[in-house]
């Protein structure tokens, strides 16, 4: 009887060790991926708030387009994103600021 209980265990001994190295490799690459794309949606975010910032102001105040521009190029450059201003489309209506901003180079 301890030959066969003998057997059982060593046939489980595997699939423990198994398992581990499943939850440690699946644990390295949820660490990797939230090290290459949490900046990217950190810096996403901060950059939204900037951007409602800089339209709240230009709101309050009368901006010139000219700017308006360079304020949003330096809020996405303290966000550490490459905007240009020809990624950068305006339209004024009526005491409205439509702003459409076209995709870039990325984070630096």
């Amino acid at each position: 009887m301890k030959s066969l209980n003998h057997d059982l265990k060593s046939k489980e001994a595997g699939k423990g060790s198994l398992g581990c190295m499943f939850a440690i490799v699946l644990a390295a690459v949820a660490i990797f991926l939230s090290v290459k794309l949490g900046p990217v949606y950190y810096y996403h975010y901060e950059f939204k708030g900037h951007l409602q910032q800089v339209v709240g102001r230009a709101g309050v105040r009368a901006v010139s387009e000219e700017a308006f521009v360079q304020e949003l190029i330096k809020a996405a450059e303290a966000n550490n994103i490459v905007l240009k201003k020809e990624n950068i489309q305006m339209k004024t209506k009526k005491r409205r600021i439509c702003i459409g901003i076209s995709q870039g180079t990325g984070p630096k």
